[in-house]
């Protein structure tokens, strides 16, 4: 590391990090947001990998079972394009804060649906409501998916091979959907690594 004011022009060719403002606090704020980063891209990949294994697992085991599969090709589609879509911008846009200092750098062998979304926002904290409203582009995100799942449903199953559901079915997917946050919340309890 090196000051870029300095008067070594050979140092300067060697160094891995040179401090372009000749201020050392920019090293905190450098580890700040590399540490924001790989904690988004790990929401992301958590977020995402729920939910192909669960589609997969409902496709195929229906598939054995009944010999049809619940899930067109359509619905597959749609289901990707909000994942990859609004749910990488949802997670990617989570702020910096002192919070991820305090913890221990990353190890450098380490490798790297609504509720599900809401419960990928904290890999570690119980609480994944905490703070919610302070990512606007998280909360219109969310708020967009599910906008967007009841016109699909109730209004486009032409288009995508739905049913309107009645009120009791809606209300029965948000309780099934919502199991997702208490056996989050248990599984983050598990003590991982001696922490």
């Amino acid at each position: 590391m090196l000051k870029s004011f300095s008067q070594f022009q050979v140092a300067k060719e060697s160094a891995d990090v040179i401090i372009m403002d000749d201020n050392f606090s920019t090293i905190v704020t450098v580890g700040k947001w590399g540490r924001s980063i790989y904690i988004n891209i790990q929401k992301f990949v958590q977020f995402q990998l729920t939910v192909n294994i669960v589609a997969l697992i409902v496709n195929f085991s229906s598939a054995c079972l009944t010999g049809n599969a619940p899930l067109t090709a359509v619905q597959l589609l749609w289901v990707n394009m909000i994942m990859d879509t609004l749910g990488a911008l949802a997670l990617a846009t989570e702020p910096p804060n002192d919070e991820l200092m305090k913890r221990s750098p990353v190890g450098r062998k380490e490798i790297s649906s609504v509720f599900n979304e809401i419960n990928s926002r904290e890999l570690e904290k119980i609480n994944v409501f905490k703070g919610i409203l302070r990512n606007h582009v998280f909360v219109a995100v969310v708020t967009c998916t599910v906008v967007f799942q009841i016109i699909i449903v109730q209004f486009l199953g032409t288009f995508a091979n739905t049913s309107p559901l009645t009120m009791q079915q809606w209300i029965g997917s948000i309780l099934l959907g919502f199991l997702c946050m208490p056996i989050a919340a248990a599984l983050k309890m598990i003590p991982v690594n001696g922490k």
